[in-house]
């Protein structure tokens, strides 16, 4: 029983009571004893006052108890443990360096065994996949052979192993590289049963970075559609890192192991290429397709040298409408263009004069005159159609009410709309701006060269369906004239191509075609017009056909990267398509329709393994006021699956895919750089910290310096107050108090 060095109070109530009971004690007995030696001269009054207040103070000090705990103290045997990682990247030695991860690591523990004092205190195990409970004092008779790490759950076994003894574990010095390869464990969970333990870890990190000896292919998107009786289009990036120059073959194949198409690239050292396959389009469906590359030499990543890709073959037309109230050459030019596409109708309208139009639709032998159907004027009328294209003089077709519709056309529906010409109406139209990308400024009477944008070809329409940034063809195509400046770039527009010129030997930019999310469904504005001269002045031969290229590509764009595909009535979308085994995926279903409608759709998942169906999923909405349903994936085998939206209550009607990809564990040799960020973390929760070599002396006197356990339970109190010093200054006040009265002839 050790007491405690700090004197404290124990009163049998609270303070401020005592305090208050002091007060009025002090103020009643002090009255009464001036009162009662009012006989007596003024000193002896005042002493008998001053004795009787410190009388009450005394008592006062009895009812605060002072004293201090005796406390149950026990010096309890104590350890600590320095882990050691054994797995495969251990074994790495990185620039530089003259010996190994590992070989550092049995550096340092010598150390810091050298500087213990007690060495049956200090336990040293090794840990990869999980913590080998043996003891390894030395390790010159072992290898790091671990195929996996996982720091967390050894760190969690060995709380557990601490947990069992009944010595106290002080703290853990950890040498290791950092590198967690095994996911799904509970870092933060860990880190925190260390600190409730008042056990913290210390990491000394070892190595480097290392640079990735790799050979990827990566799809430029996950999802491509093509159109019955064409081409499909796939495109795919493939980067090598730290294998010098390569020259990989890639190779397009289907489930059953058909071959779409071979194509061998060359790379540089460090270096990037695109690998493009166009083949004839599958039957109509959806098809799952897999890009893949043979393992190269030397190559350590090998889950990346394969990518799924979907591609959706619609064998519908895609159905337009046109208006045009000041016919040119490009507008007749264009609708031309389209009633010659096999998988493509249009109805376009014309305003001649005031109130006489004139109708053509595909198929028609001779336009018919109209006066008043110039426009769908009903929710039922726009949706037959995948796309409206509005050159100038909207003016003359819109009203309030179709201006709604076309609201209600694009935001609800996902449908699109592309303007052909710039800026669609003359001066002011109010009304249309919500569907414009930009805010239109003067004309500009310079000509203009086209350049795609980086942001086109992440969209997926330039350096996929159309020529790239650094094509050539570009210099080679007519100017455009007819363009507008853009004082304001709407929020959610993308810039997809660029106009350029040269004004006092500067080179200037101006948008010339724009894109712009609304609702669930996107707005297209070419500013510009003369397209039409690129099939009939081409500045160099080869390029006659850009203008249907440009045109055919552009619309199919347009309806395919809306959020629903032609015919279909459902979206999907994934949070990720790529992940690893026991990684949750969610997904959102949108519908074009009204979703809170009397009799709305029953979305669910389809999960496919090539054509066997899995499993279904159903789908909910997360609130009452949402839009869209939600559904989550979780899978445990790797593999390549396929993700379908359906809605239980029309199972014929087809609905979206998309390709998911589960990738096999990371192997220990993928990445060999050392990550000390995910130590930092794991250290800090659990109380300790990133620690240098330097700092072995002082982390092994913490953690080998005795800590005494207290039993709070069974502390007693030992008062001083019952001492015989304390009742002889009682007794001496109250000896002079009476003393005092008899002086003054008081008693």
């Amino acid at each position: 029983m050790n007491p405690s060095s700090d004197i404290s109070f124990n009163p049998p109530t609270s303070l401020p009571h005592l305090v208050l009971l002091f007060v009025i004690l002090a103020i009643g007995l002090g009255w009464l004893a001036w009162k009662s030696s009012a006989r007596a001269n003024r000193s002896a009054q005042v002493l008998v006052v001053v004795c009787r207040i410190l009388l009450v103070g005394a008592l006062l000090l009895l009812l605060l108890n002072p004293g201090r705990w005796i406390e149950n103290r026990e010096e309890t045997k104590q350890y600590w443990s320095v882990l050691v990682d054994e797995s495969l990247s251990m074994g790495t030695q990185d620039p530089g360096e003259d010996q190994t991860r590992w070989d550092a690591a049995q550096a340092h523990l010598d150390t810091i065994l050298d500087l213990a004092e007690e060495r049956d205190d200090v336990e040293v195990l090794t840990f990869a996949e999980k913590l080998n409970p043996e003891k390894a004092n030395n390790l010159s008779s072992r290898k790091p052979e671990g195929n996996n790490t996982d720091l967390a759950s050894s760190s969690d076994t060995l709380l557990t192993m601490a947990r069992g003894r009944s010595d106290q574990f002080r703290g853990a010095i950890v040498l290791t590289d950092g590198r967690q390869t095994r996911e799904g464990s509970d870092l933060e969970r860990v880190a925190l049963r260390a600190r409730s333990m008042e056990s913290p870890f210390y990491f000394l990190p070892i190595g480097g970075e290392v640079k990735p000896v790799d050979l990827s292919v990566e799809p430029e998107r996950r999802q491509f559609v093509a159109f019955a009786g064409q081409e499909a289009s796939i495109s795919a990036k493939v980067r090598s890192q730290g294998l010098g120059p390569t020259r990989p073959e890639i190779t397009l194949t289907d489930a059953s192991g058909k071959e779409w198409g071979k194509q061998q690239v060359e790379l540089s050292a460090e270096g990037e290429t695109e690998a493009r396959f166009r083949f004839p389009a599958p039957e109509p469906g959806v098809h799952l397709l897999q890009l893949s590359t043979p393992e190269w030499p030397g190559e350590r990543i090998l889950a990346n040298n394969e990518a799924t890709v979907t591609v959706t073959v619609l064998d519908g037309t895609t159905k337009i409408f046109m208006a045009e109230g000041a016919p040119y050459w490009d507008s007749k030019f264009l609708a031309q263009m389209i009633r010659n596409q096999e998988n493509m109708e249009i109805a376009s309208v014309y305003r001649l004069a005031e109130e006489r139009f004139f109708r053509v639709e595909t198929g028609d032998e001779r336009p018919s005159q109209e006066t008043e159907n110039i426009f769908p004027s009903t929710p039922e009328a726009l949706a037959e159609y995948d796309l409206i294209v509005l050159g100038k003089g909207v003016e003359y077709f819109l009203d309030e009410k179709r201006l709604a519709l076309l609201s209600e056309f694009v935001r609800d529906r996902g449908g699109s709309i592309l303007f052909t010409r710039g800026k669609p109406y003359r001066a002011n139209f109010e009304g249309i701006e919500f569907l414009e990308p930009v805010t239109w400024g003067e004309k500009i009477g310079e000509p203009l060269q086209l350049r795609p944008t980086r942001a086109g070809e992440a969209a997926g329409l330039f350096g996929d369906l159309l020529p790239g940034v650094d094509d050539p063809v570009w210099d080679t195509l007519p100017q455009l004239e007819d363009s507008h400046q853009c004082l304001e770039i709407k929020p959610f527009t993308e810039i997809l191509l660029e106009g350029r010129w040269t004004l006092d030997g500067r080179e200037q930019a101006l948008p010339l075609l724009m894109s712009r999310r609304f609702g669930r469904g996107m707005t297209l504005t070419l500013n510009a017009d003369g397209l039409w001269q690129w099939d009939f002045f081409p500045s160099e031969k080869g390029v006659e056909g850009q203008y249907e290229e440009f045109w055919s590509q552009l619309i199919q764009w347009a309806i395919t990267f809306s959020e629903f595909l032609p015919g279909q009535d459902l979206s999907l979308h994934l949070d990720q398509s790529i992940v690893r085994p026991g990684e949750l995926v969610r997904a959102r279903i949108g519908y074009r329709g009204d979703s809170n409608a009397e009799s709305p759709p029953q979305p669910g998942l389809a999960l496919y393994r090539g054509t066997e169906l899995l499993r279904e999923i159903p789908a909910s909405k997360p609130g009452a006021a949402a839009v869209r349903w939600e559904a989550s994936i979780t899978l445990n085998e790797p593999g390549s699956y396929r993700v379908a939206a359906i809605d239980q209550n029309d199972r014929e009607k087809p609905g979206p895919s998309l390709p998911l990809t589960v990738l096999p564990p990371p192997s220990e040799t993928e990445q060999l750089s050392a990550d000390p960020d995910f130590l930092t973390a794991f250290a800090e929760v659990s109380g300790g910290r990133i620690i240098s070599a330097d700092e072995f002396p002082d982390i092994v006197s913490e953690l080998s310096t005795p800590k005494a356990s207290v039993d709070r339970e069974k502390a007693e109190w030992e008062p001083i107050w019952d001492q015989w010093y304390w009742f002889s200054i009682v007794l001496f006040i109250g000896g002079l108090e009476w003393f005092t009265r008899r002086r003054s002839g008081l008693l």
